[in-house]
C-alpha cells in the first residue's frame, strides 16, 4: 500500500482542480490507497480515484482525515492558516477532549493501596472520560465538516428563483447542522464535570493541578462551543425564514440551559482542586 502524506496545501476556500488532477495522476496504481493528510483536498482526491467513502456528511461523501490523527504542530499550523476551518468550534471540542484526557490521567494515577477505597470509582471515571474523549475528537472533525457544508451552501447558484429557493434551503439546513455540532460539544463536555469533581475531590492530591486544568478546559470547551451555537443561531435568524428563526430560538434556549448548568456545577470542582493545591492552611498566628 502506498501512503502519500502532506503533499499538497490546504485549499479550504476552493480547490485548485489542476493540482488535484496532477496528484491523482501521479499516485494512481493497483492497490493504491492514498491518504492525503490535508483537510480540504482529501474529498476531491478520493472522489477522483473512485474511493469515496462515508464521511461526516453521510453516504457517498469522502472520509476526511481526522484531527485526532494529526500531529499537534500540524493542527496548530492549520488553526493559524488563513482558512476559516478548523476554527474555534474545533478548538473547543479539542479543549474538551484534553479535559477528558487529564481526568482519565488523574483517575489512573489514583490507584494502588493508597487509594484502595476509591480505586473502583477511579477506574469507572477513567473509562467514562475515555468515552467522552473519543466523542469529542469525533465532534472536532464534525465541526469542521459542518462549517464546510455552510460555505458550500453559500456558493450554490442563485440566478433563478428555483436556484435561490434551493440555495436558501441548503443554507438553512447547513447552519442548523453547524449549530447542532457545537451544542453536542457543549453537552458532551459538561458531562465531564462530575468526573472532574471525582478526581478533584477524591483523586490523587499530587495531581490536583491537573484536575484544576481539566476543569478550566471544560469551561473553555463549553463556553467556546456555545459561542459557536450563538453565531450560527444569529445567521439563522438573519435568513428571515420562520422555520429557521424557530430553530435558532431552540438552539439559544438549549445553550442558555447548558451555560447555567456549567455555572452551577463547575466552581465547586475548581475549589476542591485548588484546596489540594494550596494544602492545609497554616494555623493563624497569635
Amino acid at each position: 500500500m502506498v501512503e502519500v502524506v502532506q503533499c499538497v496545501p490546504n485549499f479550504s476556500e476552493g480547490r485548485r482542480q489542476e493540482v488535484v488532477d496532477a496528484l491523482v495522476a501521479a499516485c494512481r496504481g493497483p492497490g493504491v490507497r492514498e491518504q492525503v493528510l490535508e483537510n480540504r483536498v482529501t474529498e476531491a482526491f478520493l472522489a477522483a480515484t473512485g474511493q469515496a467513502g462515508t464521511g461526516a456528511g453521510g453516504a457517498g461523501e469522502a472520509s476526511a482525515p481526522s484531527f485526532a490523527h494529526m500531529a499537534l504542530g500540524a493542527f496548530i499550523d492549520a488553526l493559524a492558516a488563513g482558512t476559516a476551518a478548523p476554527g474555534g468550534g474545533t478548538a473547543s471540542a479539542l479543549a474538551g477532549a484534553m479535559a477528558a484526557g487529564l481526568i482519565a490521567m488523574v483517575a489512573r494515577l489514583s490507584q494502588g493501596k493508597r487509594f484502595a477505597e476509591v480505586a473502583g470509582e477511579m477506574a469507572r471515571v477513567a473509562r467514562e472520560a475515555d468515552v467522552r474523549r473519543s466523542r469529542l475528537l469525533d465532534l472536532a472533525d464534525a465541526d469542521s465538516a459542518a462549517f464546510d457544508r455552510v460555505m458550500a451552501a453559500y456558493k450554490l447558484p442563485k440566478d433563478t428563483d428555483a436556484e435561490k429557493a434551493a440555495r436558501a434551503a441548503a443554507i438553512a439546513g447547513a447552519l442548523m447542522g453547524a449549530a447542532r455540532v457545537p451544542l453536542d460539544v457543549a453537552r458532551t463536555a459538561i458531562e465531564l464535570v462530575p468526573l472532574a469533581a471525582a478526581v478533584a475531590e477524591r483523586g490523587n492530591p499530587a495531581s490536583a493541578s491537573d484536575a484544576a486544568v481539566a476543569a478550566h478546559l471544560i469551561q473553555t470547551a463549553v463556553l467556546g462551543a456555545l459561542l459557536n451555537v450563538e453565531i450560527n443561531a444569529g445567521s439563522l435568524v438573519r435568513l428571515g425564514v420562520p422555520e429557521a428563526a424557530r430553530a435558532a430560538e431552540e438552539f439559544r434556549g438549549a445553550a442558555a440551559d447548558l451555560r447555567g448548568r456549567l455555572q452551577g456545577t463547575l466552581p465547586p470542582v475548581l475549589a476542591a482542586a485548588e484546596a489540594h493545591i494550596r494544602g492545609p492552611e497554616a494555623p493563624a498566628g497569635r
